[in-house]
């Protein structure tokens, strides 16, 4: 079995870092796209609510300074994760050419859509199920996430040579 290179890691966190800065980025501009292909926007920031959730869980309030960063905080956190572990097991899934690490990380832009646009967000009720959203508002934001991935597997391509 080969072992981990620490540069691969090192490298899933860099594209964690580019494929969630160019998200968030996305995200604020998706407001000028036409509402046909425009992503539901969810009734309350995820943060927020995750933030609300440890509160319920933990019974304690976050002081009202902290919640804003937290929020933020967890955003990158999210967004970062991906890459780091699609790093960690590109070893296991061979993915030995830039190419296949490419095509790889377009497929996990596509679970990243997965998990989040027709898992969590409408079992939270943060956004409307999949099927009551515009077709090309999905395909959109579909579309986001496998350039998201793509990106974030940019610095793993450049690894593996």
């Amino acid at each position: 079995m080969q072992t981990q290179k620490w540069w691969e890691l090192a490298a899933g966190l860099a594209g964690g870092f580019l494929g969630t800065g160019l998200m968030l980025a996305t995200m604020k501009r998706s407001g000028k796209l036409p509402p046909s292909l425009r992503p539901p926007a969810p009734s309350r920031d995820p943060g927020e609510y995750m933030i609300s959730l440890g509160e319920r869980l933990a019974h304690h309030r976050l002081p009202d300074r902290a919640r804003g960063p937290t929020a933020e905080g967890l955003r990158w956190l999210y967004g970062i994760a991906w890459p780091l572990g699609f790093s960690a097991l590109a070893r296991r899934m061979r993915l030995r050419s830039p190419a296949r690490v490419l095509v790889a990380g377009a497929a996990l832009g596509v679970l990243v859509w997965g998990v989040g646009a027709i898992g969590w967000l409408p079992a939270t009720g943060l956004t409307p199920p999949i099927h009551r959203q515009k077709p090309g508002a999905a395909v959109s934001n579909l579309l986001g996430h496998v350039v998201y991935g793509t990106v974030a597997a940019v610095p793993l391509a450049v690894a593996v040579r």
